[in-house]
């Protein structure tokens, strides 16, 4: 029980850094996840759990691991950064920006099977 009320009074605040960078207000995002703003808030403040469900769904919500919500680390390939700096970007742009990463996974995958 001690580790639960640990975890949560540190994720807690990284929930609420994510949210905030995500450009969310707690209404937004509580209306997203289909809960209430009060238990947001209290989730944010660490003085409340997630159930597994709402978790993946916040996860996927903001973009973010698992591995960060929990612990404050990032997994080996986390998107977050990626995801921050081109979250933005007007369609045009985007569009061109996915044209460059397909390109470049395609030349990746050749180079790999003439190995």
């Amino acid at each position: 029980m001690r580790r639960k009320l640990e975890l949560d009074k540190n994720m807690g605040p990284r929930i609420k850094v994510v949210r905030e960078k995500a450009g969310y207000t707690q209404e937004k995002l509580a209306e997203l996840m289909d809960v209430s703003v009060q238990y947001l808030a209290k989730l944010e403040a660490g003085r409340v759990g997630i159930s597994l469900p709402n978790f993946v769904s916040l996860c996927e919500i903001l973009c973010i691991s698992a591995d960060y919500l929990l612990w404050g680390e990032r997994c080996e390939n986390d998107m977050e950064p990626i995801m921050d700096s081109v979250r933005y970007l007007p369609e045009k742009q985007y569009k061109l920006l996915e044209n460059i990463i397909k390109n470049y996974m395609q030349a990746i995958q050749i180079s790999k099977d003439k190995k």
